[in-house]
């Protein structure tokens, strides 16, 4: 059989899919839920599903809400205009890791 090593039975896994549906759709509605609702139910189920696949379905969702809100995403001032770009952060943050080391 395909599933015979599958750890879950039918009804654990059909359980574990509304639980991320849920928290999903909380997420996708009020902007927070996933993490909140689906983590400590499916820890219950198994600790396998956190944080990997719920990680997964949190991408998935924020692609899918990303596409849904493109009209109100303003490209140029989120992505282009940035006032730090990466390189500065990363010169920022080794700036502060070396003033950190020097102080101990």
């Amino acid at each position: 059989m395909l599933f015979s090593d599958f750890p879950l039975t039918w009804s654990e896994t059909l359980i574990a899919c509304l639980i991320t549906v849920t928290g999903s759709t909380i997420q996708g509605a009020v902007g927070i839920g996933l993490g909140f609702i689906a983590v400590p139910l499916l820890v219950l189920i198994t600790p396998d599903f956190v944080p990997g696949p719920l990680l997964l379905s949190a991408l998935l969702l924020t692609v899918l809400i990303s596409y849904r809100e493109q009209r109100s995403i303003d490209f140029y001032e989120e992505v282009l205009n940035r006032k730090f770009t990466a390189m500065e952060q990363a010169v920022s943050a080794m700036q502060a890791q070396s003033a950190f080391l020097q102080a101990f």
